[in-house]
């Protein structure tokens, strides 16, 4: 029964970071979590929670000006 207790105290907050991380992508919470599991029962990579990059904010274009003589 402790180890139940163990397994649930650190899960929680895991799958509170997962879900946020994928709502603030708009990413279907519960298509991801099918694709985990399913990735982790045929022993593939799991789907990652870090951004696709063209929805990663992209820095302001930098303008190089021509410096004075």
């Amino acid at each position: 029964m402790a180890h139940n207790r163990k397994l649930g105290v650190s899960l929680s907050p895991r799958m509170l970071t997962v879900s946020t991380s994928l709502k603030a992508q708009n990413r279907p919470v519960l298509e991801a979590l099918t694709q985990a599991c399913r990735a982790a029962r045929l022993g593939q990579e799991p789907p990652s929670l870090l951004p696709e990059t063209e929805m990663l904010p992209q820095p302001p274009p930098v303008l190089l000006l021509p410096q004075p003589l």
